[in-house]
């Protein structure tokens, strides 16, 4: 039996799209827990991450746990908006009473068409925020390269090839409509149709606030990513010179600077500190550099770094950075790299 709280969501969750007679959760007492609706009229933002826990379970709304504490700190103190003007959901608005991951992957899938119905009706000048990889694969059909090396980048969601879409739906037919792989195949149909309603919609993925409470090396990068968010919503990225290309195929996390040389002699470079009055108390603790196919992250951050990554900086033709002058390059004089 399901709760009495769940059965209006998840009817209405069925009524937008949710296949919930193929999920795996279909039977579970866990709550459903609907999309929090923006409390004002001019809606700036959308969130969507991959499922409630059990703070949200208990209190009927996404992120009001220890993540959703952590959400409203870089949305007041990073992105500079409230909660109030952002629409927040879920891949899947149920979850696994027992933490079974691929139950909770497969409710993803099935919930898919349901997420991109919902999304499809806010309006379409609003960017959406995808926390964590599973809400990217929801949305976009793949979690890239990884939500490592998603995140960072602006993205618009590509264009769904029709031809794909109807094939799907082909290869239902040919099956008895109420058999499995019938149902499977119109779940794919629906997904990818869904898909192509939010074509060129502005999406920006970013790590899950559930990982960086994990981690608090990912705290400054979370920070980063909503301060993005914010000079986004100011109007102050030029969206006319995103560039359509992929994320970097290579990721290196090293502490071996002779790595850096694969990189090519334009780069674009960015720090990452802990929290600090000021940028002379911050300390270092890693580096990014990439030339747009590859990545090269020192971490952690040693002294013993601090003059090999100056000799190779002095090496490169252009380097680039969203805060070079002014916090990256005094960072890095002040930890000996010069």
């Amino acid at each position: 039996m399901l709760t009495i709280s769940s059965v209006p969501v998840r009817r209405a969750a069925f009524k937008s799209g949710a296949r919930c007679d193929l999920c795996p959760l279909r039977d579970s007492k866990s709550p459903a827990v609907p999309p929090a609706k923006s409390k004002t009229p001019a809606l700036k933002l959308i969130l969507v991450g991959e499922g409630p826990g059990r703070s949200e379970e208990k209190l009927g709304e996404p992120f009001r746990g220890m993540s959703g504490k952590l959400l409203d700190e870089y949305l007041t103190g990073s992105a500079k908006i409230s909660r109030n003007s952002v629409y927040i959901t879920n891949a899947a608005l149920c979850r696994s009473p027992d933490g079974k991951k691929h139950e909770d992957e497969a409710a993803a899938v099935c919930c898919a068409p349901r997420l991109l119905s919902e999304l499809s009706q806010l309006p379409p000048e609003v960017p959406i925020v995808v926390l964590g990889a599973g809400a990217l694969r929801s949305l976009l059909g793949t979690a890239g390269k990884g939500i490592i090396l998603s995140r960072g980048f602006i993205w618009r969601a590509p264009e769904i090839d029709e031809a794909a879409i109807k094939s799907e739906f082909r290869a239902a037919l040919k099956f008895d409509s109420k058999s499995q792989q019938a149902k499977e195949h119109t779940l794919k149909a629906e997904t990818l149709a869904g898909r192509a309603r939010l074509t060129s919609r502005l999406v920006l993925p970013m790590l899950h606030p559930a990982f960086i409470l994990r981690s608090e090396l990912w705290h400054a990068i979370g920070k980063l990513d909503f301060k993005r968010i914010g000079r986004l919503l100011r109007g102050e990225i030029d969206l006319k010179q995103l560039a359509d290309t992929p994320a970097p195929d290579e990721l290196t996390v090293t502490q071996d600077v002779r790595k850096c040389y694969r990189l090519g002699s334009s780069i674009s470079l960015d720090v990452e500190t802990t929290r600090a009055a000021s940028v002379w108390l911050a300390k270092l603790l890693c580096v990014g550099m990439s030339d747009g196919k590859r990545t090269v992250v020192l971490w952690p951050w040693s002294a013993k770094l601090a003059k090999p990554l100056g000799k190779f900086l002095r090496t490169r033709k252009e380097i680039v950075g969203h805060s070079l002058v002014a916090f990256d390059k005094p960072v890095l004089e002040r930890h000996g790299v010069c």
